[in-house]
């Protein structure tokens, strides 16, 4: 005989052990029901395929995770769906029936992301990320320009790329990750930001992309993680911070032959041209204001990039410019 557990409150929620049946104490009384082989937490579930599970990205992403044989692969393609699956399982044959075609032995830190094209059935999109070498690879060959990437110099200078996506993968996948990836990668980044605080202290030029607080902020945070088990939640917010460092390692020549030193030193050719005459003209009219502002805007903007901080700096004495200027203008009528 089935024990309801009933608590003192007639209005609390009542569970009746045998049906499964969760009773909600409103007049419009709702009724969900628990099959006992289906889990409301992350994991396996009963409509979901052999070998995959699914994780909930810590910001609320749904995703699944295949562990097989052959293959790790993570999509967000909706697995719980058996059309999609059936999808998601002919494609990832298709890649394993090409793997062996081609003679390809992937490393055991392999791993898939797939997902499915809606413009053509029994057609996917995929990379590759090892997470050995911290690089994102493909079964074809690709090029940058066809991966929509920034020009490189060198292969090494193409590995920052790499690693960034890699890093991007690891971000958005996080979950199923705690116990694939090494605690030095805390370790490692807390390194890399107590640097660039010390840089961003004793250098007005720094190119490190976060200011002297918000690395004293991050550092605290790390530290606070350091020596702990990785879980998910960690690994997310290290991965975003990787990805933001091989980024600005990528855009600032790290370990190439010439490296930028300086937020100030141009490392591309400039595509913008010269108007002397139209900046005379107008020099001429405002008191020389013009050329003062392009040369700051000009030590501001880089490489088309800017450093939010130093914009903010500059802006905010313009303000206070043009503020002190109408008082003495509004003064003097």
């Amino acid at each position: 005989m089935s024990q309801d557990l009933q608590t003192k409150s007639d209005s609390d929620i009542s569970i009746s052990t045998s049906p499964r049946v969760l009773t909600c104490p409103d007049t419009n009384t709702c009724y969900l029901k628990l099959n006992p082989t289906t889990s409301l937490c992350t994991g396996r579930t009963a409509s979901l395929p052999p070998t995959w599970s699914s994780f909930i990205h810590p910001e609320g992403q749904r995703y699944y995770y295949c562990d097989g044989l052959k293959l790790r692969v993570v999509t967000e393609e909706n697995m719980d769906d058996p059309h999609v699956a059936t999808a998601v399982s002919f494609c990832v044959k298709w890649i394993e029936d090409t793997l062996w075609q081609r003679n390809i032995e992937l490393p055991d830190s392999a791993e898939l992301f797939l997902q499915l094209e809606d413009t053509q059935e029994n057609s996917c999109s995929y990379y590759f990320v090892d997470h050995a070498s911290r690089t994102e690879f493909w079964i074809d060959k690709m090029d940058t320009e066809s991966l929509d990437m920034d020009p490189v110099v060198s292969a090494s200078h193409l590995n920052l790329a790499l690693e960034k996506l890699y890093w991007t993968h690891v971000e958005f996948f996080p979950m199923h990750l705690e116990s694939r990836l090494p605690k030095e990668i805390v370790d490692s980044i807390i390194d890399v930001f107590s640097h660039g605080q010390a840089d961003r202290m004793s250098s007005d030029s720094s190119t490190f992309p976060y200011t002297t607080d918000q690395c004293a902020q991050l550092l605290v945070l790390l530290n606070s993680r350091q020596g702990h088990n990785l879980n998910g939640y960690t690994i997310c917010f290290v991965a975003r911070l990787w990805n933001a460092i091989c980024h600005h390692r990528f855009t600032s020549y790290y370990g190439q032959d010439v490296a930028q030193l300086d937020r100030e030193q141009a490392m591309l050719p400039s595509d913008t041209p010269d108007h002397h005459w139209l900046t005379t003209a107008c020099d001429w009219m405002l008191w020389n204001m013009p050329s003062f502002h392009i040369e700051k805007l000009n030590k501001l903007f880089v490489d088309n990039q800017v450093y939010v901080d130093q914009w903010c700096l500059v802006i905010s004495a313009c303000l206070s410019g043009w503020s002190s200027t109408l008082s003495r203008v509004r003064y003097s009528f």
